[in-house]
């Protein structure tokens, strides 16, 4: 892979800032809880907080765990922010993520979110090499997008809890399979919720 550099856009910078700080050590979720969002500060001298849970990648016959992430914040004109972001174990899965690495990228997907049933969700990533704490666990690269708020607001539903949450994202080789990463939402859903509120409520004022 390439080495160091900042993702491109006002948004990939708000992602920059995300990434370095997320601390695993530092979750606030209820112990012994496993099957529930873990939340976790992406700013160690703030109080701003991320939700994350893990599950599992596939590219061709190899598979290996992912990390999905959900961040909001909300602006001075109280417009909301809102970002996804996934953690992959490149290496291990044999996917090459050159082209979708940096400033220079050629390739941005696009990123297919499919809830459950639901109608799929697409939008265009950014990826970047993360950081020492991520690339501790193996996570040794991650794409971020925006994420969207009413499917983010679905997943607080009931009918949502246990629903299988799929990321697809295709390779820039010719003839070759995507990149898939699977999850399934947790029963308990404090933790996201807690996370994503504010931006819920933001655009519920705003009428989006």
């Amino acid at each position: 892979m390439k080495s160091g550099y900042g993702p491109i856009g006002l948004f990939s910078l708000f992602l920059a800032v995300l990434v370095p700080g997320w601390a695993a050590a530092d979750s606030e979720s209820p112990a012994n809880q496993i099957n529930a969002w873990q939340v976790e500060k992406y700013d160690d001298h703030g109080t701003a907080r991320m939700a994350a849970m893990t599950g599992m990648a596939r590219y061709n016959s190899k598979t290996g765990e992912a990390l999905l992430q959900i961040a909001c914040t909300v602006d001075s004109r109280m417009k909301p922010h809102a970002s996804l972001m996934l953690a992959i174990q490149a290496q291990r899965l044999g996917f090459n993520p050159n082209d979708y690495e940096g400033p220079a990228a050629t390739a941005h997907g696009p990123l297919r979110l499919i809830s459950g049933e639901r109608p799929a969700v697409i939008d265009q990533v950014t990826g970047w090499i993360p950081g020492e704490r991520l690339l501790k666990k193996e996570w040794d690269f991650m794409f971020g997008a925006t994420a969207n708020l009413k499917e983010l607001s679905y997943w607080l539903t009931r009918p949502a809890r246990s629903n299988r949450i799929s990321l697809t994202l295709p390779s820039t080789l010719e003839n070759d399979g995507p990149l898939t990463a699977v999850f399934v939402l947790p029963e308990d859903d404090r933790g996201l919720r807690r996370v994503i509120g504010p931006c819920l409520k933001a655009s519920r004022t705003i009428g989006d």
